[in-house]
């Protein structure tokens, strides 16, 4: 091989080596970026907002729950029905004001309605002739009384005078007997009646109408007392033998997932249903923030005599998702983002389960549209938005 060819093969050779690094500068180059930049955003998602709301994204504080695990039985939320009036006049009449809209938060004593009774006004008119009546008898007796002394009016017209006016008195009583049956709702002059509230709470009914002829067989207001509302639920006869007034109950209701209400069953039904084969039980709740709504549908779990249950955090069963081996949930890391975290779950009872490890209390966990979440995490099919 000439000396020119040789020169040549060593140049290129060397140029080939420093324009390429070495395996163990690529391996070491590999391992850093490995390390800075992990893969974390596999379990992240970023939605539009748009997308959020319709797919039903809401979320929910983790919070720590009283697992009873004993009995869970369907019940109804009601209005507490010792706070409850159903107000309805007791005089024909038309009415000729109304002022309170439904859900109106009234006062007791407060004026609902205004109307006119013709009834009413007859009455108040057969008062103020028996008061008249009344004042004149006594005037007679008092001029009698004052001439009895000179022998002018005898013994005779003196019971005379005093009979009249024990008849007076009593037309008067009578007048206001029959008046004080229609109670504060009589209150007024002439033919106007004032509609009241017996007690203070919310107008859950407004029945009353301008201008409109009502009787005491129209119910225009229902008013309740919000304050304090009825848990009822109801036990089948082969559950009998595992309630009892006393026992400790947690309600929980289905607009409001991963939260609940602790009380205790304070009624048990004497008689069986004969159609449902259930016995009504019920639990009395605090409500001054109104969440518990009448007519609201959820559960009683129902705990074991001197049974006093376990304080863990919990979520929502529908908040646990499988996705890919893994339990997670999903929660809200900043507005329309989220994330799936791995969780160990354990004991379900009453809608809810148990989270060992992987959640702290307060996160913001997705309770509901949580499968749109997992269809999006894996398919990336969700709409608009994207995943990382």
């Amino acid at each position: 091989m000439s000396r020119a060819l040789l020169l040549g093969l060593v140049c290129v050779a060397a140029a080939c080596s420093a324009s390429a690094p070495s395996r163990a500068q690529h391996d070491e180059h590999d391992e850093h970026a490995e390390v800075d930049h992990p893969d974390s955003g596999a379990n992240h998602i970023e939605l539009d907002p748009h997308v959020v709301e319709r797919n039903g994204i809401r979320t929910s504080p983790a919070r720590t729950h009283l697992l009873l695990g004993s009995l869970e039985v369907p019940a109804e939320i009601r209005v507490n029905e010792t706070r409850v009036a159903h107000i309805a006049p007791l005089v024909r009449g038309r009415l000729q004001q109304v002022d309170t809209r439904l859900g109106d938060q009234v006062e007791a004593g407060q004026v609902l309605a205004e109307m006119q009774s013709t009834d009413l006004g007859s009455l108040r008119a057969s008062l103020k002739q028996a008061q008249a009546r009344k004042r004149m008898a006594e005037a007679t007796l008092s001029r009698k009384e004052r001439l009895r002394n000179s022998g002018v009016v005898a013994k005779k017209d003196i019971l005379a005078a005093e009979g009249a006016l024990e008849e007076a008195n009593a037309d008067v009583q009578a007048a206001r007997a029959e008046l004080s049956v229609y109670g504060a709702r009589g209150r007024g002059r002439g033919a106007a009646v004032s509609l009241e509230s017996p007690l203070s709470g919310v107008v859950l009914e407004r029945h009353a109408i301008e201008g409109e002829v009502v009787d005491s067989a129209t119910t225009l207001f229902v008013v309740a007392d919000l304050d304090k509302v009825w848990v009822i639920g109801s036990v089948f006869e082969r559950d009998l033998t595992r309630i009892a007034v006393g026992l400790p109950a947690e309600v929980s209701v289905i607009a409001v997932p991963g939260r609940s209400w602790r009380g205790v069953v304070d009624y048990v039904d004497s008689a069986l249903d004969p159609v449902s084969r259930t016995v009504k039980i019920r639990v009395e709740l605090d409500n001054a923030d109104r969440t518990l709504r009448p007519g609201l549908f959820g559960t009683i779990a129902i705990g074991e005599r001197g049974s006093e249950g376990r304080e863990v955090l919990c979520v929502p069963d529908g908040a646990l998702q499988d996705v890919e081996g893994r339990t997670v949930v999903f929660i809200e890391t900043s507005p329309a983002v989220f994330e799936a975290v791995s969780v160990v779950p354990g004991a379900r009872a009453h809608g809810l389960t148990e989270i060992k490890d992987g959640l702290d209390v307060g996160a913001p966990v997705v309770v509901s549209g949580s499968f749109a979440l997992k269809s999006k995490l894996l398919e990336g099919s969700l709409g608009e938005g994207h995943a990382h």
